[in-house]
């Protein structure tokens, strides 16, 4: 398994979707409350798998989101999650599988299409690669961030389109947001060198993302 310190801060929290239904009186329901209660676990789950992510244990990550994907098939925050434990893993096809089920929910879901572009990418398929990437609107699915940390992008052949790209996305809708990710990722690259010692990838220093 490759250190890959941009990956572990890749992750997003997000909360597996359900609805606490209220009484005609006010009050919860019985089942309301049990439902309540359910959903306060799922995310807390949500939240240690999350965690281990972030700590760069994708085993771990894995094992939990598979377990939460049993109940929740449908949850894209589930796949997108899982992917990302999977490509830690570098189970690659694995990982795509669920950024794939993901975009077939949601065409747009644009951090399911730069995780899509990034497996391409670490296949070889540069040209396709980049083609996704492009697909995706300026201060979106942190292609920014990506272009700037992640080791599997640091050396693509095509030094025009990504300069191009990178411009894009830092000139952006949104540049700010792209600054504090940045920012974001250097304290979560801290972090990661801190659990896992010193031969934890370091950043790369040509500006990226």
């Amino acid at each position: 398994m490759k250190d890959n310190y941009l990956l572990s801060g890749l992750w997003l929290a997000a909360t597996v979707g359900g609805i606490i239904y209220l009484g005609y009186n006010g009050t919860i329901s019985a089942q309301a409350e049990a439902e309540a209660h359910r959903e306060a676990m799922v995310r807390e789950e949500m939240a240690r798998a999350i965690d281990a992510g972030h700590a760069g244990r994708f085993a771990d990550a894995a094992r939990m989101l598979e377990a939460l994907q049993a109940e929740h098939p449908d949850s894209t925050s589930v796949m997108l999650n899982l992917g990302l434990a999977y490509r830690g893993l570098e189970l690659y096809d694995q990982a795509d599988a669920q950024f794939q089920k993901v975009l077939a929910a949601n065409p747009k879901d644009w951090d399911a299409v730069a995780e899509h572009a990034t497996i391409l990418k670490i296949k070889g398929q540069e040209q396709e690669a980049f083609e996704q990437l492009e697909k995706v609107p300026p201060g979106e699915g942190q292609v920014l961030v990506r272009l700037t940390g992640d080791p599997d992008w640091a050396e693509a052949g095509d030094a025009e389109r990504l300069t191009r790209l990178r411009t894009q996305h830092g000139g952006g809708a949104r540049p700010d947001t792209a600054v504090r990710r940045l920012q974001e990722m250097d304290r979560r690259r801290k972090e990661f060198e801190a659990a896992n010692g010193s031969n934890a990838a370091p950043a790369p220093e040509a500006p990226q993302h």
